[in-house]
C-alpha cells in the first residue's frame, strides 16, 4: 500500500493520454460532509478533460452538477468486455489507458480489474483495491474528503 500524496498522485494520472473516470452507484449514495461524491467525479473529469462512464443512474447526478461533464451511461461489465476485446465504446475514440473508478467498492471490481491489460487503474475509495497502481486504503469519511479535494486542487 503506498502512500497517499495528492501532487504525487496527480504527476502519475498527467501521464496518461486517455483517461476515463468510471463512476458507480457509490456516487449518488455517498456524500462526504455535504458534498455529493457524484460532484468529485464531475470535478476529476473537467480537471483532466476527459469524460465519465456513469452505471446505474449517476449519468442524471451528473447532468444536475451543471452537464459541463461529456457522460454516458455504460454498464460496469460492458465496459470491462469493451477493454478486453476491442475497444468499441463511443464515450472515447479510443481505448482509454487509465480508469479512475470512484464510488465502486473493491470487491465489486476487484476481478474485472484484475482481468485487465494494458490499463492503468486508479481507485478512489472507498477501501483499497489491491490490483490498482493507485488506490486509497479505508479510512474515515473526513479523511476521504481531504483527500478528494487535495487531488482535485493539484489539477489546478
Amino acid at each position: 500500500m503506498q502512500t497517499f500524496d495528492a501532487q504525487e498522485w496527480a504527476k502519475e494520472i498527467r501521464k496518461h493520454k486517455n483517461p476515463l473516470v468510471v463512476a458507480g452507484e457509490g456516487c449518488e449514495m455517498i456524500s462526504l460532509d455535504g458534498k455529493p461524491l457524484v460532484a468529485y467525479a464531475a470535478d476529476l473529469a473537467k480537471a483532466l478533460s476527459c469524460p465519465v462512464a456513469a452505471t446505474g443512474n449517476v449519468s442524471l447526478s451528473l447532468q444536475e452538477q451543471g452537464g459541463e461533464v461529456k457522460t454516458k451511461k455504460v454498464w460496469l461489465a460492458e465496459l470491462f468486455r469493451y477493454l478486453q476485446d476491442g475497444w468499441e465504446e463511443p464515450l472515447l475514440a479510443e481505448r482509454p489507458d487509465l480508469l479512475l473508478l470512484i464510488g465502486y467498492r473493491p470487491e465489486m471490481v476487484q476481478g474485472m480489474v484484475a482481468c485487465t491489460q494494458g490499463i492503468s487503474i486508479a481507485h478512489l475509495g472507498p477501501g483499497e483495491l489491491a490490483s490498482a497502481q493507485l488506490t486509497m486504503e479505508e479510512t474515515p469519511l473526513v479523511e476521504w474528503k481531504r483527500r478528494l479535494d487535495e487531488l482535485v486542487s493539484a489539477f489546478k
